[in-house]
């Protein structure tokens, strides 16, 4: 605006919640002369980006905010369940849950006062949840003339940049404040009393977790007589826990 007060804002929320689920009910039989596979697999890619702008020309303020919450979970599971039968007569069993993730959410907010004040902000929560399993019951009995495999893995990659840049003549003001809490499981399970055999090659039993997470805040403020910015990152990292 020219003389008036100028505001931009903007209020982003994704709740993503999905289960992937591959499975051999109880007392199943399963016999093929080739390779038996159970296979439960995830790809997911979630991108938010948000942006706001208040601008003033000769008037008296102008505010830009922006504010980002995003959830997400995802379970994936590939299992065989209590007194299940499978048999590979002239191959492999595999038995696997796949998850791969990745999540950007990038922030900006920026304002601008000719001669009054000028104040930017960004607040950014991120909340990820993942876990992985590949689980055999009890009593069950896998046989195979090649390997017999139970595996699971995790890939995580997120990105999460915020910043906030004011410039006014007289006050300038820009803050972030970026809240994130991750939790992963990865998980490989072989229940009690089971019988896991391969007649010419191995039995493996394994699972794998890669994460890759960066953080990025920034904020700004610019006047001939007073400016204020501040960063505050928020970090709770609940681990990826490993079993097998």
């Amino acid at each position: 605006t020219e003389t008036g007060n100028s505001a931009g804002g903007a209020v982003d929320v994704i709740l993503a919640d999905h289960e992937t689920t591959a499975a051999v009910g109880q007392y199943a039989s399963v016999k093929a002369g080739g390779t038996v596979t159970v296979a439960a697999a995830t790809d997911d890619f979630l991108l938010l980006l948000s942006l706001s702008a208040g601008l003033s020309g000769s008037g008296t303020a102008a505010a830009g905010g922006t504010m980002a919450v995003v959830i997400s979970e995802n379970k994936t599971s590939a299992k065989v369940l209590d007194h299940a039968v499978i048999k590979s007569t002239s191959g492999s069993v595999n038995i696997s849950a796949d998850s791969k993730e990745r999540l950007i959410s990038a922030l900006a907010s920026l304002s601008a006062a000719g001669t009054g004040t000028g104040a930017a902000g960004t607040l950014s929560v991120v909340i990820a949840k993942s876990d992985v399993l590949a689980s055999v019951g009890s009593y069950v009995e896998i046989s195979a003339y090649g390997a017999v495999n139970g595996t699971a893995s995790g890939d995580s990659r997120i990105l999460i940049p915020a910043m906030a840049i004011s410039a006014a003549g007289n006050n300038a003001v820009g803050a972030t404040v970026s809240v994130n809490v991750f939790n992963g499981t990865v998980k490989a399970l072989i229940g009690e009393y089971s019988k896991l055999t391969s007649a010419n090659d191995s039995v493996v039993v394994s699972s794998a977790a890669k994460d890759w997470i960066l953080m990025i805040t920034l904020a700004g403020g610019a006047a001939p007589d007073a400016s204020i910015a501040g960063t505050i990152p928020g970090w709770e990292d609940a681990g990826c826990n490993i079993d097998t």
